[in-house]
């Protein structure tokens, strides 16, 4: 059984409670990477999940644990999460630059992922940090450099601006409302599919060392036909909604999950600058 690597997509919320003289803490901890996952082992594949309190110290460091995996996808995590390993951060040991890893794995063949959020892309306040690393350059989009959400709290509905593509045969006509997104700017000779308010959703592109071939992505995640590409890489600015199958490596079908809507809350999708 072919694996997929998710790393993210958790947090915890610390809470003060004021009652006039007296105050008292809450925690609590929770995730949102069950629909992903479960879309994912229907279609076939084994999912290791690692979420953000574990990333720093379980994320592979070495190349050829990389490359176990089929796809490697993060989701709402920030750069330093990945980048600061214990032994560094803690006892100034060197350690491996995962970041640099994620490329050279992609550069070899692998799939790979970004899932926008508050710590994807450049995020909130500028601190997913993803601007200028070795990952922007495996993105087929240019990130910004600054704070890069859009807010829609009134909410804004995608609408297939081309039915007739095969990419979207079979999904359901209405899609889930989004209610934010990173914006990005598509890197020369990207393409990208205008959806509603020229947002475009998902998209796959090949390295730069493969033939372009972009194809669509929207709020439900679906597949791309198989091809040659030596190693690509997908991006989607926000993880809002998830539906149907998520990507396809450069070599064969990752996930051939379910085709109906699956509510996945979360923020929206990204917003290509041209």
């Amino acid at each position: 059984m072919k694996k997929v690597l998710l790393v993210g997509e958790s947090w915890e919320v610390f809470s003060i409670h004021l009652k006039g003289f007296d105050a008292f803490f809450t925690t609590k901890y929770d995730e949102g990477a069950k629909w992903l996952i479960e879309a994912l082992e229907e279609g076939g594949y084994q999912v290791d999940y690692i979420p953000n309190h574990h990333a720093p110290s379980k994320v592979p460091t070495d190349l050829a644990k990389l490359k176990e995996y089929s796809a490697v996808i993060l989701s709402d995590i920030g750069a330093n999460t990945l980048l600061l390993h214990p032994d560094t951060f803690e006892r100034s040991i060197a350690t491996p630059n995962r970041l640099k890893l994620f490329r050279e794995y992609v550069e070899q063949g692998g799939a790979f992922v970004m899932i926008g959020g508050y710590m994807s892309f450049t995020g909130i306040d500028g601190k997913a940090k993803y601007k200028n690393s070795p990952v922007e350059e495996i993105l087929p989009v240019t990130l910004l450099a600054h704070d890069d959400r859009v807010e829609i709290p009134e909410g804004v509905y995608p609408e297939v601006s081309k039915p007739d593509h095969p990419v979207v045969q079979g999904l359901d006509a209405q899609w889930p409302m989004l209610l934010g997104y990173n914006q990005v700017i598509a890197k020369e000779g990207r393409k990208f599919w205008p959806w509603q308010a020229r947002i475009p959703f998902w998209w796959w592109v090949p390295t730069a060392r493969a033939r372009p071939r972009p194809s669509p992505r929207t709020a439900r995640p679906i597949g791309v036909p198989r091809s040659s590409w030596s190693g690509s890489s997908t991006t989607s600015s926000g993880s809002s909604w998830w539906t149907g199958s998520l990507i396809r490596s450069s070599r064969d079908n990752l996930c051939d999950a379910k085709r109906h809507a699956r509510g996945f809350p979360g923020r929206g999708l990204s917003h290509l600058r041209e």
